[in-house]
């Protein structure tokens, strides 16, 4: 469905990641609650005593109250004078960073709020009526709620500004982020081995003087190779094996499928060198190490096949409208009395209806996260609640998954992804510590309550 396609939308810090205690969610980027919204919880006027002025924008001890009581929950430890420093810190900081980003231009809509709403419910499985719902029993107020949606956005667009004005890391770096975790894979016992053997065979029940020319053929081997005689030419001459016409070679296996007698007796022995004879219920090998390959690194994506009824929104069809009837579709699909692919063959708005809404095999990042994100939820063969993207509202039911190998050019293109996002993440973080070291702070004392 190529409507749904688009590769450019940066899924950091993606919305869908909050949960149903939104003010938990609301934490890690969010400003400060505000006391003086009119639907808000009444609190007592003492909290909204200012224990913070970051640039011109107060922070009250409400404010503080609030966050320092969530962060404890999250944590499981006792809100302490020296805990609620570090809340009031963690606040001016926030608050720092979100009015830096809006003085840089970065300027969030109600129609971007009432997005991210929507994903966070889709997220958690309910309608946007009852997350306000868990929002309020939360303490917090849906005008406040609204705001840390706005100030989780702004931070999440100045990152991805960042991210946008990185370069593409070059060839070299590439070849190097593939040697630093050739290097974690060496440092890791080998998992496969190359082994060549020279075999003489042992008969049941041989006699003493067919033994005794056995161990004289043996000796004669050693003496030859003591003379520097090759391995292989030896092998040809002398071993009863299969792999003997190739000079003994068994080829690259993983350890575990070689015999134990084998691994055993050349786990010390050296690339290149031969191991002491070995017994074995067959007869005697000599084994030669020819080599301990390390796995080239492979990346590997999840892709995954799924199918979906979407309904657009227009004139005729409100978004209320289209999540109600697709509810009431989701209702027949889950009790069984009609099938996913004849609802969408007979309803579904896009190219996918004439194939039962079935999408095909994608890779991660090719739908917009508003619709990869609860996909990703599903288990297979579940059918999501009503999903809105800015296509329009969708079902969504998950057929297969599996985990498949990059190609050289897609592992490529992951690890240019990898390298950008590491290097996303640093200008961020100097960005967001600068934002805190320019912003003028007066810390009043809050320990009177």
């Amino acid at each position: 469905m190529n409507s749904l396609n688009n590769r450019s939308v940066a899924r950091h810090l993606s919305l869908l990641g909050v949960v149903v205690a939104v003010v938990t969610a609301a934490a890690l980027f969010a400003t400060p609650a505000l006391a003086a919204d009119s639907d808000a919880p009444k609190a007592p006027a003492l909290s909204d005593r200012i224990v913070a002025v970051v640039n011109d924008a107060p922070v009250t001890l409400f404010d503080l109250n609030q966050r320092a009581t969530v962060l404890a929950r999250e944590n499981k430890t006792a809100i302490t004078p020296a805990f609620k420093a570090q809340v009031l810190e963690l606040l001016i900081a926030q608050r720092a960073q979100v009015q830096r980003a809006q003085q840089e231009g970065i300027v969030i809509g109600s129609r971007d709020i009432d997005g991210a709403q929507a994903m966070v419910a889709q997220n958690n499985r309910m309608s946007v009526e009852a997350l306000h719902d868990a929002v309020q029993k939360e303490g917090l107020s849906v005008k406040t709620f609204r705001q840390q949606l706005a100030d989780q956005l702004t931070l999440q667009r100045m990152r991805e500004r960042l991210l946008a004005g990185i370069d593409r890391p070059s060839q070299a770096e590439i070849d190097a982020y593939l040697d630093e975790q050739q290097t974690l894979t060496n440092e890791k016992p080998p998992v496969q081995i190359q082994l060549a053997q020279l075999f003489i065979p042992v008969p049941e029940g041989v006699s003493p003087s067919a033994l005794a020319a056995i161990e004289a053929e043996k000796q004669s081997i050693d003496a030859a190779l003591k003379r520097g005689e090759p391995f292989e030419a030896l092998v040809k001459a002398h071993s009863k094996s299969a792999e003997a016409a190739g000079g003994g070679d068994m080829g690259v296996r993983a350890v575990e499928d070689y015999p134990p007698l084998f691994t055993d007796a050349t786990q010390a022995v050296s690339v290149g060198a031969v191991s002491n004879w070995v017994r074995s219920g067959a007869g005697f090998h000599l084994l030669k190490v020819l080599g301990r390959p390390i796995p080239k690194i492979t990346m590997t994506a999840t892709q995954t096949r799924a199918r979906h009824i979407l309904l657009t929104v227009g004139p005729d069809l409100t978004q209320a409208q289209a999540v109600e009837r697709l509810k009431a579709f989701r209702a027949q699909i889950v009790s069984g009395t009609r099938d996913f692919g004849d609802i969408a063959k007979a309803n579904s708005q896009d190219g996918s209806a004439a194939y039962g809404g079935d999408l095909g095999w994608v890779a991660p990042g090719v739908f917009v996260p508003e619709f990869e994100g609860p996909m990703n939820q599903l288990p297979p063969g579940e059918v999501s609640e009503p999903v809105v993207s800015r296509f329009g509202v969708h079902l969504i039911q998950v057929l297969e998954r599996k985990r498949v190998p990059l190609g050289e050019d897609a592992q490529n293109e992951a690890i240019v992804d990898i390298l950008k996002q590491r290097k996303a993440d640093e200008a961020f973080k100097k960005w967001t510590e600068e934002a805190r070291l320019r912003a003028y702070v007066d810390i009043r004392d809050f320990s009177a309550e």
